[in-house]
């Protein structure tokens, strides 16, 4: 798809970390940090701390990019474009390290805010009511050859975006989770699973879909990652709705770090009324 400069994807956009403490997210690049005393909204999702948002930079070419460094290993980076057709892309990564719980990411309305909210221990995220749902998994445990190490750790967690509407209700969803062991040296085993969520009374559909699971480089990771692509007919009155998830992907490393990264693309004339959010999860320390 064309990209074209000038207009914002849209008014929505955010990210969270645990063990993450407010007054700790010092270090800041492309961006600046401007406290604030309000939860993070969204989907409705309980959090036990207040929220701190994130000034975007305006790009050359139109786009909008968001970075930030957390202290404890949790880092934020988001690039996002708009589409001749009305739609955006964009690309978000996001990584938390080994003692960090969590964090989400909300778009504010503000023109190019995000709202960053971590989440400690015991904090759950709602699940969605209704709807249709597809899941998976898989796992291996060959660990690499020549590697000896005395003691091994066990991590767990996941990569999550999902998409709202104006209303606020989550129209469509795909989290990728990775349960693994590591030593400090490779990981030894694993096992990845998927979820996909869409709305189907509001004319949701999943149109394709693809799970992909296995070793990093040398075992230095593993990972859990998927392609989806859902369709409404129904949203906007002349033309086909799209978001594309391509791919949605989470990865738990040798030294216990926790990574997840989406590439996304939204078309259609009412797409620009789907609002983003993201969520990197530790469930398992």
């Amino acid at each position: 798809m064309k990209e074209v400069t000038g207009r914002r994807c849209s008014r929505w956009l955010v990210l969270a970390g645990g063990a993450l403490f407010l007054s700790a997210l010092a270090v800041v690049f492309g961006s600046s940090v401007v406290t604030s005393a309000e939860a993070a909204g969204g989907s409705g999702d309980q959090v036990s701390t207040v929220a701190t948002s994130i000034r975007g930079t305006s790009l050359a070419d139109g786009g909008w990019r968001y970075d930030a460094v957390i202290p404890g290993g949790g880092s934020i980076h988001i690039i996002e474009k708009s589409l001749a057709d009305g739609g955006c892309s964009a690309k978000a990564t996001m990584t938390l390290g080994p003692d960090q719980v969590g964090f989400r990411v909300d778009q504010d309305d503000d023109l190019g805010v995000c709202t960053v909210t971590p989440l400690a221990v015991g904090d759950a995220e709602a699940e969605e009511s209704g709807g249709s749902s597809l899941e998976g998994s898989g796992s291996s445990s060959a660990a690499k050859a020549g590697v000896v190490t005395a003691s091994t750790s066990h991590s767990a967690g996941y990569y999550k975006t999902w998409f709202e509407d104006p209303v606020h209700a989550d129209v469509n969803r795909v989290r990728n989770s990775i349960n693994w062991y590591y030593n400090g040296s490779q990981v030894s085993s694993y096992t990845a699973s998927h979820s996909y969520w869409w709305l189907s009374e509001s004319g949701w559909g999943l149109k394709e879909n693809d799970f992909d699971y296995g070793f990093g480089t040398n075992h230095d990771w593993a990972y859990s990652n998927s392609y989806v692509h859902y369709k409404n007919g129904i949203f906007c009155a002349l033309t086909d709705t799209h978001v594309y998830y391509n791919r949605n992907k989470v990865r738990g490393y040798q030294n216990g770090t926790l990574w997840g990264h989406v590439d996304w693309t939204k078309s259609g004339n009412c797409s620009g009324m789907l609002h983003t959010h993201y969520s990197l999860v530790r469930t398992l320390n």
